[in-house]
């Protein structure tokens, strides 16, 4: 089983580059145009 996270716009970018270096799935806000709601809307 893969492990998925998703990652809001307060992520620094480093951390998911290495997440992916280490082949975790990692969708972020901004990948999906999200980065813009507030943290309740996004939960």
């Amino acid at each position: 089983m893969s492990i998925k996270l998703y990652m809001d716009a307060h992520i620094p970018r480093v951390i998911t580059l290495g997440l992916r270096m280490r082949k975790v799935d990692v969708l972020t806000a901004q990948e999906d145009c999200s980065n813009t709601l507030s943290d309740a809307d996004l939960l």
